[in-house]
């Protein structure tokens, strides 16, 4: 029987643990490990697990690092053969975690298998994903009535990191998490795609199922929270879809979902423009695993930025008014200062082979000692005048507004009161314009007329 090691990352998960860990403890694989890795809670996570819970072996960050950082964490201090993650809100039924194993112990090519989540109501949450030519992913059933129609092991193109277990082997292979997917989002498709194209089987395990409270603390209904789905939806993109789908299908499809955007959905379009400028300043990393990961050619990564560049010009066609070029025409000046107010610090990065990374490193604790303690307080200075200048902007723009309805009011009144003396006034004006016509005339004109 294989060793198992379960990984759980936590933060301030208080409410979920204890019914998570009890379901852990039910399970009959008697070879397995549990870790828990504290991302800095401060709701008292950690000591409840050291209290409650000795037997889990608990790691804690300093810092919350996000679900794929919490999950490498613990996956390089694992000792099992199979390696699971599991989310803190969920509760797995019995014989979850067996049927996991045996799927990997009785098929050497598959690498990762995922388990049936279900919603606390019955229906069912996953059974297996797809992904579209956007990078947008997809649950099998998605809130469908669970009778057994998604009760057959399938091969699918990833499955969910709320419970997915992969063998070591395929671990020490391809790594774990991808970093540039912190804090969330894409990060489990991300790595389903890598174990696939390092020749593996991703397959949706029916018997192991779970219940997924689905309570996640990195969701965030708000712009950070578009901005970090579109940032990483880009990514998983432009470093996977070899240049022919980028150009052929990714394209066409992207300039169709943003040029049907409506004015309440400026925040997506913003969003989506901040990915691509994201992308635009990471193309060496982007290079770097595209000629990893599909062979590519160096040279290969300008067209990439070319394709890039001209998403940057797409527009909403409700928002453009009646420009000749809809599609590609500039950001409005307000629209891009938005996108531009809040300045954020640039990591360093090198792409030179081998001491590419110890020159980031060097140059990181530089940065540190010679240039932080005024760097940082003058971004976030000239960050806060952006956003008071964006305000009185908007301010002004709204004031303007209303100044010129009011002036249209007032003249629509004077208009309709005075109708008959613009008549006459007309009138006279034309008459006028022939007289001017008359005396231009030459002689010879007006005596031939």
């Amino acid at each position: 029987m294989a060793f198992a090691s379960v990984i759980i990352p936590v933060w301030n998960g208080i409410d979920d643990l204890p019914a998570c860990l009890s379901a852990l403890a039910d399970q009959s694989h008697t070879t397995l490990e549990i870790i828990a890795v504290d991302n800095a809670s401060t709701d008292g996570s950690a000591h409840w697990i050291a209290t409650y819970h000795p037997s889990v072996r608990l790691i804690c960050n300093n810092e919350n690092r996000g679900f794929g950082d919490a999950c490498n964490t613990g996956m390089a201090q694992a000792g099992g053969d199979i390696l699971v993650l599991l989310n803190q809100d969920t509760i797995v039924e019995r014989g979850w975690l067996a049927a996991l194993v045996s799927v990997l112990e009785e098929n050497s090519d598959i690498g990762i298998a995922g388990s049936k989540a279900l919603y606390p109501d019955g229906t069912i949450q996953h059974a297996g994903g797809v992904i579209d030519v956007r990078g947008a992913s997809t649950h099998l059933g998605y809130r469908q009535e669970d009778k057994g129609q998604f009760d057959h092991l399938a091969d699918v193109e990833y499955v969910t990191g709320a419970s997915l277990a992969l063998r070591r082997t395929l671990y020490e292979q391809i790594g774990g998490f991808d970093p540039g997917f912190s804090p969330a989002y894409l990060e489990d498709v991300d790595l389903c795609w890598r174990a696939r194209a390092a020749g593996w089987r991703v397959v949706y395990a029916p018997q192991s199922v779970l219940v997924h409270n689905e309570r996640s603390t990195a969701a965030t209904p708000n712009y950070a929270g578009a901005l970090l789905y579109h940032r990483h939806r880009l990514r998983f993109v432009f470093k996977h879809w070899p240049v022919e789908r980028l150009r052929d299908e990714f394209l066409p499809a992207e300039i169709a979902w943003m040029t049907q955007l409506k004015p309440l959905e400026e925040e997506w379009l913003a969003a989506a423009h901040h990915g691509y400028m994201v992308q635009l300043l990471n193309l060496g990393d982007l290079s770097t695993w595209r000629q990893a990961l599909l062979g590519e050619a160096p040279e290969a990564i300008e067209t990439v930025a070319q394709l890039l560049l001209a998403l940057r010009r797409v527009y909403p066609l409700e928002l453009m008014g009646t420009s000749a070029d809809r599609t590609v025409a500039p950001l409005r000046p307000l629209q891009a200062a938005q996108l531009l107010a809040d300045i954020h610090e640039q990591p360093f990065r090198s792409n030179v082979p081998i001491i590419g990374r110890w020159i980031a490193a060097f140059r990181q604790q530089w940065n540190r000692v010679s240039t932080e303690w005024y760097v940082k307080p003058m971004i976030r200075q000239q960050s806060h005048f952006n956003a008071l200048l964006l305000t009185a902007l908007t301010q002004g723009r709204q004031e303007q507004h209303d100044q010129q309805q009011r002036a249209a009011l007032v003249l629509t009144e004077y208009l309709e009161g005075h109708s008959s003396e613009i008549s006459e006034l007309a009138q006279e004006v034309e008459r006028l314009k022939r007289l001017v016509a008359e005396l231009r005339q030459t002689p010879q004109q007006r005596s031939q007329g």
